[in-house]
């Protein structure tokens, strides 16, 4: 139990990606007075709480700071607590002087928090070092602290364009164009996931009521469909009408280590700040998963042989350890979980995301709902444990069955081995052919120099090559002659987001708020 959770804790940090999309910059001018420059950028459709924002000395010893310049806040009402606070919407320099300073470099300890319309952003604290005649030292937004250098030519140029219009999943041709329409006309703006939607229209009880039956779906994922023989065959169903009660309290067991796994999950994320990131972008995430599909498949042939059986005796092992039945169904429906929540699903970055958001407006049951999320996949489970207890015994007709998911696991197992080789491919600048589309730009910053020095609009696609709804997009929508024809006038950025490690990557992800792929945003240029 203790290597399973371990196993779990690393595989939510390995998902982990920040989400903060502000910036700090320090300038220290020696004096004397010394004087240190605080500067906060912020992206357009955000803001700062002005009460929130504060700059602490931290080395060395003794130094002291004295506000000299404080920038007048805007006056705005606030939903969230329902009264007046004074906010900063652009780019803001606190300037302070420095006393006790003598010389070498000053540490200040920087706090703010920002929100957007939809949605607010965990507190931050950073540590900064401000040097001595130094060009300004520049904090990126947590996660973002590589990136500054190789994401800052985008991000000059993103502040030049305003979102009109952000869509997410499969369009087909007409719905498309008309997304592109809706850009066009100004009518739409950037849309709300369905989960926030309905929590702001109904409140959290009935957002929560949606998450149930959003679980129960996860079972129907492609990491999950595959296994459900080995987890029937684990949790003892199909045994015989004797073995109902064992089925219900396996079954049981079995949707609660789901339930636990994204319940966990949902703390890690929320009380880091951190968002659910694409664990299947990584290529060897996807040869695993192919190697244990590969291994599952065989044994439905019988070529291997898995004593699935063991797991449902109690008793001593052969090195003297107690085998325990209900233990092997908790961590293979954990497993079951982790599995679902890799195949990046939207509706558990939807729960996160909301999740999220309602901790930092100071929420806590928030924090419920990743454990509601898990809940509605559980719910099936004590019910399949009992009632398949009653399946007639093992017979030609079993073998034929067995067959079937054979194949069916095979197939996953091809498909998840290539999306491997494809990604290797796309990292070394090999992405395949098939991938490509003509007349999209691969380059984010340079399609958005493109743009700004036209004056054209910008649709921007957001995709993957683990997304196969968006290589769906590629194949059919974006090569009907309509859509590329209302496509003409736009200039076309295609931003693939395999690369987590990418600064662009992550940075434009956060940047733009996506929250799954594909996602397709409509920029236009900003009234100079």
């Amino acid at each position: 139990m203790a290597r399973f959770l371990l196993l779990m804790a690393l595989l939510a940090g390995a998902c982990l990606r920040a989400q903060d999309p502000f910036t700090v910059e320090t300038a220290l001018q020696r004096g004397p007075p010394a004087v240190l420059a605080v500067t906060f950028r912020v992206p357009a459709e955000h803001y700062l709480y002005a009460h929130m924002i504060a700059v602490e000395p931290v080395q060395p010893p003794g130094v002291t700071l004295a506000a000299l310049t404080t920038p007048t806040p805007k006056v705005r009402y606030d939903a969230t607590f329902e009264k007046d606070l004074s906010t900063y919407d652009n780019d803001v320099t606190f300037t302070y002087r420095v006393d006790g300073l003598a010389a070498g470099d000053l540490t200040v300890a920087v706090s703010y928090q920002g929100c957007t319309e939809s949605m607010c952003f965990l507190p931050q604290r950073l540590e900064l070092v401000a040097g001595a005649g130094a060009a300004p030292s520049a904090a990126a937004a947590p996660g973002d602290a590589d990136a500054s250098a190789s994401a800052g030519s985008w991000r000059d140029l993103a502040e030049r364009f305003e979102v009109v219009a952000t869509g997410s999943g499969y369009m087909d041709s007409d719905t498309f164009i008309a997304f592109l329409r809706s850009g066009d006309s100004g009518g739409a703006a950037a849309e709300e996931n369905l989960l926030s939607a309905v929590f702001r229209r109904y409140g959290l009880l009935v957002a929560l009521l949606l998450v149930l039956p959003l679980g129960l779906l996860l079972n129907l994922t492609p990491c999950v469909l595959p296994m459900i023989p080995v987890n029937l065959a684990i949790i003892g169903a199909g045994q015989g009408q004797g073995s109902r009660s064992t089925g219900l309290v396996r079954g049981a067991v079995y949707g609660a280590g789901m339930a636990l796994v994204y319940g966990l999950l949902g703390v890690v994320v929320v009380l880091t700040g951190s968002r659910f990131g694409a664990l299947n972008a990584s290529p060897w995430f996807n040869a695993a998963i192919a190697v244990v599909f590969v291994i599952l498949g065989l044994a439905m042939f019988d070529v291997l042989v898995l004593d699935l059986s063991r797991f449902q005796r109690a008793g001593a092992t052969a090195d003297g350890s107690r085998r325990s039945p209900l233990l092997a169904a908790f961590v293979l429906g954990g497993t079951a979980a982790l599995l679902a929540g890799a195949c990046v699903a939207p509706v558990l970055i939807w729960v996160l995301l909301l999740a999220t958001d309602l901790y930092a407006k100071g929420n806590p049951a928030g924090l419920l709902l990743p454990l509601a999320l898990g809940v509605g996949m559980a719910l099936p489970w004590p019910v399949v444990g009992a009632g398949l207890s009653v399946l007639p015994r093992p017979g030609a007709w079993m073998n034929r069955i067995k067959a079937v998911f054979g194949v069916l696991i095979l197939l996953f197992a091809v498909y998840y081995a290539s999306l491997s080789v494809r990604i290797i491919m796309a990292r070394q600048g090999g992405t395949p052919d098939s991938a490509a589309v003509d007349g999209w730009n691969p380059s984010l910053a340079a399609g958005l120099q493109e743009a700004h020095g036209s004056g054209r609009e910008v649709v921007l696609d957001f995709w993957a090559l683990t997304c196969k709804s968006c290589m769906k997009m590629k194949r059919t929508t974006f090569k009907d002659p309509a859509v590329v024809a209302a496509l003409e006038p736009y200039v076309r950025i295609a931003v693939q987001t395999d690369d987590m490690k990418d600064p662009v990557v992550r940075g434009s992800l956060d940047y733009y708020k996506v929250m799954g792929l594909p996602t397709y945003v409509v920029l236009r240029p900003r009234a100079e």
